[in-house]
C-alpha cells in the first residue's frame, strides 16, 4: 500500500522511481541478511563406514565391473558369429546327405499328425459350463446358510461321552456292579410302579 501511494505521488519521474526502486532493493538485501535460516543448508552428515565394510563393497564393485567386461566380451563374440557368412561347404554337405529324404518325410508327417491333433481340439466341445458352477454354487451357499441356521437345533447323541466327545457304544461301556437295594428303595420302586 505504502509503495502505491510512493508511484502515485512520483509520477513519471523516472529518475527519481530509479532511486526509490533501488533503496527498496537495498533495504529488502539488508533485511535480508539479517534473516536467520529455518533450515540447513550444509551438506548431510555421513557416517564413517568402518574399512571392512567399505572393504567389501569395495570388492563386491570389482566383482560386478568384472562380471559386467566379461559379458561385453561374449556379446562382442556372439555378434562376431551372427555376423560371419555360412561356408558353401557346410550346405552342400547338409543338401546331400543320405538320410534327407526321411528327414523330411518324418518332419511332413509330424506337421500333418500336428494339424490333425489341432482341427479335433477346435472340433471338441467344453466340458466346462460356467451356468452349471453358477448353479451349484448358488445351491452350495444355500445348503451352507441352511446348516449354519440350524446348527444349534442338532440333537446331542447320548453315546457320546461328554467329557472326550468320542462315541462310545453300548457295547464297549463298562457296566457298574449293582448294589443291593435297601428297603426303602424298594418300597419306593414298588410305590413308582403302582
Amino acid at each position: 500500500m505504502q509503495n502505491m501511494q510512493v508511484w502515485k505521488r512520483l509520477g513519471g519521474h523516472t529518475p527519481l522511481l530509479e532511486r526509490e526502486r533501488q533503496r527498496e532493493h537495498s533495504l529488502h538485501r539488508a533485511k535480508m541478511q539479517q534473516i536467520k535460516q529455518r533450515s540447513h543448508s550444509h551438506l548431510p552428515h555421513l557416517p564413517q563406514l568402518s574399512p571392512e565394510v567399505s572393504r567389501k563393497k569395495r570388492l563386491q564393485f570389482e566383482k560386478f565391473t568384472h562380471i559386467r567386461y566379461e559379458n561385453q566380451l561374449l556379446l562382442k563374440k556372439m555378434i562376431d558369429i551372427g555376423n560371419k557368412p555360412t561356408s558353401v561347404g557346410l550346405l552342400s554337405r547338409a543338401r546331400n546327405s543320405l538320410n534327407r529324404r526321411s528327414r523330411i518325410a518324418e518332419l511332413t508327417r509330424i506337421s500333418a499328425e500336428n494339424r490333425s491333433f489341432v482341427q479335433r481340439l477346435k472340433r471338441t466341445n467344453s466340458a466346462y459350463s460356467v451356468k452349471r458352477w453358477a448353479e451349484e454354487r448358488g445351491y452350495n451357499s444355500s445348503l451352507r446358510k441352511r446348516l449354519s441356521e440350524n446348527s444349534g437345533r442338532v440333537p446331542r447323541l447320548a453315546s457320546y461321552d461328554s467329557f472326550d466327545q468320542s462315541p462310545t457304544s453300548s457295547a464297549t461301556r463298562r457296566k457298574k456292579p449293582k448294589r443291593p437295594l435297601s428297603a426303602e428303595s424298594k418300597q419306593s420302586q414298588t410305590a413308582a410302579q403302582t
